[in-house]
């Protein structure tokens, strides 16, 4: 994750990075961060629908199930 955010800090829009980051936060439970960073990708190259809105879609049903914690993001 860190090498994404570092290269992501001198190439804001570099959509492999972005992408790479949305699923470490998802798989990390950073389901809100995940989202976010989803949907920047999904702005930046609508072509990456079909592989962003899974992670999307998953996150926000997890989010949904009560009692699910955030975990802090790792930084």
């Amino acid at each position: 994750m860190t090498i994404c955010r570092q290269k992501l800090e001198k190439e804001p829009g570099n959509v492999p990075s972005l992408f790479q980051l949305g699923s470490a936060l998802f798989n990390l439970g950073q389901r809100q961060e995940s989202i976010d960073t989803m949907q920047k990708v999904l702005a930046i190259a609508p072509n990456r629908k079909e592989q962003a809105e899974p992670f999307i879609e998953q996150a926000r049903a997890k989010l949904k199930v009560k009692g699910e914690p955030q975990p802090s993001p790792a930084r």
